[in-house]
């Protein structure tokens, strides 16, 4: 488990106060920094692409912290904006994409970003920065001029992902649009890259889904990369040549997804569409299942 130090009480000027230094798993601090970064009411994908970015910043930092020993960051913008809150909508794009960041040939692609470019995004040189990053290439954007004072417009324009998502492109599409030939590769696993254009899958969750459910999934979106929420207008966004919805347990459980909900989709999914469901009674019976679609390398095993 990957744990990383925060300077949480760490001011850009005046006076330093002593440094309060909170060192938690880096996926609980990526709750705390997706929905300070971007406002959780965005789009599931861009949200999906924010978290990406923002793990593969705090990784960078793992690497190299930006506060020498005192921490590898703090909660401010001179690294990213932490606060103890989370929210749904961004736990769902942080689990969806556990593990999940960027490298540049062998090496960590540090995920600069930034709120908006005015239409082109810049290079390090250019912001007047030292040192290089070869992935973070000037690339068009659908943000509209200017670009305010103050955003050095490296990297991802947050609301340049914003506008993509809203028109349909997925977190992949997104990071490679901003980040010039990254792979996205997966801590702790060896998987191929994703292709660009695949079968999906997203796995929808009851809104009384607590902790318990989370931790069920967590090992099996980090193994095959599939989105989960909480949304049945997300889980009908088709990003591939097929797609499934898989629902999380039996009906009977608290936080199973209804039978309500499932007649629903059934009857509105295109025909491209599967709506398939994870019948399981118990929490224990649910994380058995879904231990056994990664023991058979399959998302789909638990059909």
């Amino acid at each position: 488990m990957t744990r990383i130090r925060v300077w949480t009480n760490f001011v850009k000027s005046g006076e330093q106060p002593p440094p309060l230094v909170q060192e938690m798993d880096l996926e609980a601090y990526l709750r705390g920094v997706v929905p300070n970064e971007m406002s959780p009411s965005a789009p599931l994908e861009a949200l999906k692409a924010q978290a990406v970015a923002a793990r593969t910043f705090a990784m960078g930092a793992l690497a190299g912290p930006r506060h020498a020993a005192t921490a590898d960051v703090c909660a401010t913008d001179h690294c990213q904006v932490w606060r103890d809150r989370t929210f749904a909508a961004t736990d769902a794009a942080t689990l969806s994409t556990a593990g999940q960041y960027l490298k540049f040939e062998e090496r960590i692609a540090t995920a600069f970003y930034f709120g908006h470019c005015g239409g082109h995004t810049n290079t390090p040189a250019g912001a007047g920065w030292p040192g290089s990053a070869p992935w973070c290439q000037p690339a068009p954007c659908l943000c509209a001029p200017p670009r305010p004072p103050h955003n050095h417009g490296v990297g991802m324009c947050q609301d340049g992902a914003v506008l993509m998502a809203q028109r349909g492109y997925d977190a992949t599409m997104i990071l490679h649009h901003y980040y010039t030939g990254v792979t996205i590769a997966v801590a702790g696993a060896e998987l191929p890259p994703s292709p660009l254009g695949y079968n999906s899958q997203y796995v929808l969750m009851a809104q009384s889904a607590g902790p318990g459910v989370w931790a069920a999934l967590s090992p099996y979106t980090m193994r095959f990369r599939v989105t989960c929420g909480f949304s049945h207008d997300d889980a009908l966004r088709v990003h591939g040549d097929r797609h499934t919805i898989t629902l999380v347990g039996s009906a009977s459980p608290f936080w199973g997804v209804s039978v309500e909900l499932e007649a629903f989709l059934r009857q509105v999914a295109p025909s491209n569409v599967s709506v398939e469901r994870v019948e399981a009674a118990t929490l224990e019976e649910l994380s058995a299942r879904l231990q056994q679609c990664i023991q058979a390398g399959n998302p789909l095993a638990y059909r």
